[in-house]
Formats: C-alpha cells, structure tokens, sequence
C-alpha cells in the first residue's frame, strides 16, 4: 500500500533517474522542495551502488529516512593498499530507519530491499577553495603495479534540473512492481 502510494506521489514531482553507467538504472530521485536552505527528496532504489563506487556527497551535511524497505551501506574505515576491492578498508551496516551522511563520508550501497523509499535531506554545498565542492569517487582496486586507491572528482550536475524535467509518471522510471536488483 505504501509502495503504491508513493509511486503515485512521485509521478508528480519532477524526476531524476541516476544511472551508474548507461544502461543501468541506480536510482530515482524525486524532488519534494526546499524549506529553510534545506532540499528534499522522494528516493526510490531501482539497484545498489556498482562494486567500486565507494563515493562521499557535496554537502556538509545530509540524511535519509527509510520510508520502505532498507539497505546495508558499506563505510570506509580506512584506506588501504590491498585492503578490499575498492581500496579501501570497510565496515558494512544495515540502515531501516535513518542514515546521518557527513560531506566527508565515502560510502556505498551495497544491498537494497526490495521497494526502498527514503526521503533524503541535505543542507548547502560545501565550499572549498572557494569553490563549491563536488562528488567525489574512490576507484581503482589496488595491484601490485598500482598500490593505491585514487580518488577521482565527479563533474558537477545541473543544480536547476528540476526546472526542465519531466514528471515522474512522464519519465522512463521503473514500473510499480520492478523488484530492485541487489547483490
């Protein structure tokens, strides 16, 4: 029932579909608005984050309620050589109900229930140099030639896509009873 009702809702709100590479739907993201410098967001996971995209978020702070369903999110601990196929040293958690995401942060989704909805909160990008801070991703497990992982910065989006973008019921989004897909 609360599947279905949120699927409704999100048919009316302007619609991002985020794909880890193309062809391969991730995640849905709906925007709710924004009210005292914090946005809001409908989520819905189509598929958990690929094996190595451990990655942090531009904001300094940010959060996610689990409306339906839950995942595990693997956090980085440490970076080491050799340590795991991302570089990294990790501890895994499950998240149901609600997740505090610092900019500083790199994780990964790991695993998705089936039919996870959270909504998803964040405050102001952070600032840098005086530039705004971006995504930033840590790829490249390490080998014996290559014995460090690399931290590679992801190209800033479109901050006003949601003026041009379709509505959910309009988008090319996952049907209704699309079951993610976890591994």
């Amino acid at each position: 029932m609360l599947n279905r009702f949120l699927f409704w809702l999100s048919g009316l709100l302007p619609c991002r579909l985020i794909q880890r590479n193309p062809g391969e739907p991730y995640l849905e993201r709906y925007l709710l608005g924004h009210v005292f410098g914090v946005t809001f967001y409908l989520h819905r996971f189509v598929s958990c984050d690929g094996d190595e995209e451990v990655h942090n978020h531009p904001w300094a702070r940010a959060a996610a309620v689990v409306l339906k369903g839950g995942y595990s999110e693997e956090v980085v601990e440490d970076l080491m050589p050799f340590a795991g196929p991302s570089g990294c040293l990790t501890n895994t958690r499950r998240v149901r109900w609600f997740n505090y995401i610092p900019g500083n942060h790199f994780h990964r989704i790991a695993r998705v229930d089936p039919f996870t909805w959270t909504l998803f909160m964040h405050g102001e990008r952070q600032m840098r140099d005086g530039r705004h801070k971006g995504w930033g991703f840590l790829r490249g497990a390490p080998t014996y030639l290559n014995p460090g992982t690399v931290y590679t910065p992801h190209p800033q989006g479109n901050l006003l896509w949601h003026l041009e973008a379709p509505r959910g019921r309009d988008s090319a989004r996952a049907s209704l009873n699309f079951p993610p897909v976890s591994k």
